[in-house]
């Protein structure tokens, strides 16, 4: 029987090709604010809801959900609040929504980040074609 994987950040790049790279030995579930398919269930961070169906069967997540750094918007403290509660605030949610059902993790990845490309205000898109930085802002 084949062991369960959520992603959250379903509509990411790296999403996208870690689900084919999973898809043939893993069922696939994903977190999403518009779930379209059997196997998308609804969440939102903000208000602290989740499918109950989503974390059934569970046997690994990889969160990879996070609002952008990179929209075009300043990054004032409200932004940064915003970005800080979409990435560790929701870890925090779903790792209270499973010790509430008393659900074990075989593991629990997460991932998101811009560093390795750089960031700038002024930058409205980072690519795998950007410039590689050694720091954060630089």
């Amino acid at each position: 029987m084949k062991e369960t994987v959520l992603i959250t950040g379903a509509n990411s790049f790296i999403a996208g090709h870690l689900i084919q790279i999973l898809k043939e030995n893993y069922n696939i579930k994903l977190l999403t604010r518009s779930p379209r398919e059997s196997n998308e269930f609804k969440w939102d961070v903000h208000e602290k809801t989740i499918d109950d169906k989503a974390l059934e069967g569970v046997d690994y997540i990889v969160h990879l959900a996070g609002s952008k750094l990179n929209d075009g918007t300043p990054l004032t403290l409200e932004r940064k609040k915003l970005v800080y509660e979409s990435r560790i605030g929701a870890s925090d949610f779903l790792r209270e929504e499973l010790k509430k059902r008393g659900h074990k993790l075989k593991a629990f990845v997460s991932a998101s980040a811009i560093g390795y490309y750089g960031f700038q205000e002024r930058t409205l898109e980072i690519d795998e074609n950007g410039k590689k930085r050694n720091r954060f802002c630089g």
